[in-house]
């Protein structure tokens, strides 16, 4: 799982670019948890949020690369053309978070602020 903090197409320099990796538990797990925090991980509790969801078929590591350059602009553009809708729902310094599972990477992009 890769948490993106950054917008990668508006970096003043590209040494600032900050971004997370990580695993992505779906319940939680002290035994696993213990060993992780053993290999100094971090533990972080992501919580429910609204989000602009995507996806893109994985296929090998450059499929991170086109599928983020797809998904980002085509969130862009809809945040854009909803900007009335969306108003206060959205805060442009949020980040994405890329999710590979079954053979597509899932995007999530945090709408709540």
């Amino acid at each position: 799982m890769t948490i993106a903090y950054d917008d990668p197409f508006n970096l003043l320099d590209p040494r600032s670019y900050r971004a997370s990796l990580g695993f992505l538990l779906t319940e939680y797990d002290g035994l696993l948890i213990e060993k992780f925090k053993k290999m100094h991980y971090e533990w972080r509790s992501l919580p429910p949020v609204k989000a602009i969801t995507g996806q893109f078929p994985y296929r090998n590591s450059a499929s991170l690369a086109f599928g983020a350059t797809r998904f980002l602009p085509a969130c862009l553009t809809y945040i854009f053309r909803n900007q009335k809708r969306l108003k206060g729902a959205f805060d442009i310094k949020s980040g994405t978070i890329e999710v590979i599972e079954n053979g597509m990477i899932k995007y999530y992009l945090v709408m709540e602020k």
